[in-house]
């Protein structure tokens, strides 16, 4: 399902993870982790497509199955964490995304992970400040972890261009669309 709607096509998407469900429903248990992955992936989709109220519901599933199966620095449960701040971000509730992902990124560094996904707290992280007019802490964080996910990330993964939006609106806002030059040719 991902690969599809990372490429736009939504309703081959919907398909592909709604027979995920199914099974899941048939084979696992409702809160078994692995379902978690089905609501992450599907809320990922979503809200790269504009969905964010089905990104919400999604990631909403995945954190009440995570918060019950897995400990609280747990990395799993940080992303499913961060993926509801990026929900935040696109609602506008910056301050609630801000403290989600400094909490998660913690968590991450708590444990000496390098998780693949850490560049992308961070640049969330960017777009949370951003939104708060903090730009001197977000121009770094939005840029610097941008480059990280585009040379960490194949070009399956959406994560990439979500946050070149978030970049080209960031330069756009303060007069310098010509500063977003790499994150636009993500677009």
């Amino acid at each position: 399902g991902v690969h599809y709607g990372i490429r736009g096509q939504t309703a081959r998407a919907d398909s592909h993870f709604t027979r995920a469900e199914a099974a899941g429903r048939t084979h696992l248990d409702s809160d078994d982790p692995l379902m978690a992955w089905l609501w992450q992936d599907w809320a990922a989709v979503s809200l790269f497509a504009g969905d964010t109220d089905r990104a919400e519901t999604f990631v909403g599933r995945a954190l009440a199955i995570r918060e019950a199966r897995f400990p609280d620095g747990h990395p799993a449960l940080q992303e499913s964490r961060a993926l509801h701040a990026a929900v935040l971000i696109e609602r506008g509730q910056f301050v609630e995304a801000e403290r989600l992902l400094r909490d998660a990124l913690v968590a991450i560094d708590a444990q000496h992970l390098v998780a693949g996904s850490v560049p992308a707290f961070r640049a969330e992280l960017g777009a949370a400040l951003a939104g708060q007019g903090r730009d001197a802490e977000a121009e770094p964080l939005l840029r610097d972890n941008l480059d990280r996910l585009r040379r960490r990330l194949t070009d399956w993964h959406g994560w990439p261009q979500h946050m070149a939006r978030h970049v080209v609106a960031f330069y756009a806002a303060r007069g310098r669309p010509g500063a977003a030059g790499a994150a636009r040719a993500l677009l």
